[in-house]
């Protein structure tokens, strides 16, 4: 994709982040045994800058286990020695014997010294009142709202019979029937012991303190998140929550970002473990043991030079309006005979505060989009099909993976990857993959951008195609007199158009 292509994709998807609606509560998350572990890898292997992601996957074959690495840019050195770092941790895990429980410790342990910038953030975030939807409950704080969720839950006839809980309600209680109120001790503790945590790192010197404290953390999270509560979250049972969803759901994805880093070593212990030994057989192990292959590294950017992992800066040489403009003289909008309103449109903030004229951006194909281009043209076969992701997703990444395609290609089903959580953030320094997937992805974008600009311009003639338009205001009326009643498709006048 040449610069002039990039600089237009850059502006469609900057101009679709601005115009689009709220993308609160977008974030969805599905995931299995596999996803987990692979998971934990990309948590693993993501640098601690923020706004890096890396993605993994496994591949199988007898005798030689693939881990196939993809970072944010080009990989570094350092990417690269803590490659060996795991490789050497998982030689000991599988050359001495451990319980489950020390190679567990042994995996957190490696994985929290390595990612302990990130780790903090993801902990100073769960205490942050003011990430969490919606901001009224900064009132209320963080544990009174839970508090009220609870409340709210447990009125509409449910119980809690986790067994975490259950236990819980026995230590406290001295029986079985307070799970709910052992529910909400245990996540009042867990709010004392992140405290106490963020605390500690900010201020110790050596990690094994606070490292010592986090285990209580992962004990609490493995208690709440098995809850009867936080499946229902899980299972998307908003009528549970009428008037708490917003708080508790955006609590169920903070503590799970949170709890992966645990979670995926457990996993990966109790299942990916013994699947690697057999996968290995004894001669692999051994070979593995001497750091001759059995399990190995690869970096896309080895394996897949052509994909273009980073590109050069980009400079933007048009303002947001300008570029607005072309798009719809490009597009033809039927609402481009419409100066005034598309006048009020080019001079919102959204639009104008999009960019700068000159700003530079930096565009990369995301870790994600790397590995299954690369997976798609090499005809390669990984465990799962599952693409482990340090972070959601974006949406121009997910319509990219859902790309229609034939089901048919070469008389084989085409792989259907997963990941195992998504986001409707659109990121603007999003690059399409150099494949039939990346082009459609490209025009969808654009299709989507002309939907939503013509939701704007012009929503009287939407009302006559029948499309229902949910939001109205006068007030265009008096800035705009060009704008005239227009009969929708049953003769009726319509005389209000969509707010901007």
């Amino acid at each position: 994709m040449d610069i002039h292509s990039q600089a237009v994709v850059y502006g469609n998807v900057r101009l679709l982040s601005r115009l689009g609606g709220s993308n609160k509560l977008s974030r969805r998350r599905k995931f299995n045994k596999i996803s987990t572990m692979v998971d934990w890898f990309a948590l693993y292997f993501a640098r601690n800058q923020h706004g890096d992601a890396a993605g993994v996957s496994v591949q199988c074959e007898p005798g030689l286990i693939t881990l196939h690495v993809a970072v944010t840019g080009i990989p570094t050195a350092e990417d690269r020695a803590s490659g060996e770092q795991l490789l050497s941790q998982l030689r000991t895990l599988f050359s001495e014997k451990l319980t489950d429980t020390t190679q567990v410790q042994l995996l957190r342990r490696l994985i929290l010294r390595k990612s302990t910038p990130r780790v903090r953030r993801r902990l100073e975030r769960f205490l942050d009142i003011t990430t969490y939807w919606p901001s009224s409950i900064s009132d209320l704080g963080i544990y009174d709202s839970f508090e009220q969720a609870l409340s709210t839950w447990e009125s509409l006839g449910r119980r809690e019979n986790s067994m975490g809980c259950l236990e819980l309600s026995q230590e406290f209680y001295g029986d079985e029937h307070h799970g709910v109120a052992a529910l909400s001790k245990a996540f009042s503790s867990l709010l004392a012991t992140t405290q106490e945590v963020t605390q500690l790192m900010a201020s110790e010197t050596g990690d094994d303190r606070w490292l010592t404290v986090l285990n209580k953390v992962w004990r609490l999270l493995a208690i709440i998140l098995t809850s009867d509560v936080f499946r229902d979250v899980g299972k998307i049972a908003m009528g549970l929550f009428p008037e708490q969803w917003l708080f508790i759901y955006s609590l169920y994805l903070k503590l799970w970002s949170l709890y992966s880093y645990s979670y995926g070593a457990y996993q990966f212990v109790k299942d990916g473990m013994p699947a690697f030994r057999q996968t290995l057989g004894e001669d692999g192990v051994s070979d593995f043991l001497r750091g001759d292959g059995g399990i190995v590294v690869a970096w896309v950017k080895d394996a897949a030079p052509y994909l273009p992992l980073s590109c050069e800066p980009l400079p933007l040489p048009i303002t947001p309006a300008t570029h607005l403009n072309s798009f719809i003289e490009s597009c033809a909008l039927r609402d481009r005979y419409r100066p005034g309103i598309r006048a009020l449109l080019q001079s919102n903030v959204r639009v104008t505060g999009a960019w700068n004229a000159g700003d530079l951006v930096v565009p990369k194909l995301h870790p994600e989009m790397q590995l299954i281009a690369y997976f798609t043209k090499e005809g390669i076969s990984v465990l799962g099909s599952c693409i482990g992701v340090s972070k959601p997703v974006c949406w121009a990444c997910e319509k990219c993976i859902n790309s229609s395609r034939p089901l048919l290609k070469d008389f084989r089903f085409t792989t259907k990857w997963k990941v195992s959580e998504v986001s409707r953030k659109v990121k603007d320094d999003w690059v399409p993959p150099p494949n039939e997937a990346g082009d459609r992805t490209v025009k969808f974008l654009a299709r989507e951008l002309g939907q939503r600009i013509a939701l704007r311009l012009d929503p009287l003639l939407y009302e006559v195609d029948s499309i229902r338009v949910r939001e109205y205001s006068d007030d265009q009326f008096d800035k705009c007199p060009e704008l005239q009643y227009a009969p929708d498709a049953w003769g009726r006048y319509v005389d209000s158009v969509l707010s901007f």
